[in-house]
């Protein structure tokens, strides 16, 4: 019992490292950055990216 409380103890804390490990990776990002400018557009690139591609059509969807 005691056993199976410290690991998911363990499991909580794994993932509380890896939220902060991200959030110290994005502000480092965002203090080195030249600019603000160069940081949004990587914020976004990395959104976009993230993103599935849209089926893409050959043929109009409305014709007139």
């Amino acid at each position: 019992m005691f056993a199976v409380s410290l690991h998911n103890k363990d499991k909580e804390m794994n993932i509380e490292r890896e939220a902060w490990k991200s959030e110290r990776k994005d502000l480092l990002d965002r203090i080195q950055a030249p600019t603000f400018m160069e940081y949004t557009n990587k914020v976004v690139r990395e959104k976009k990216a993230e993103q599935p591609d849209e089926p893409k059509t050959d043929y109009d969807q409305f014709v007139s």
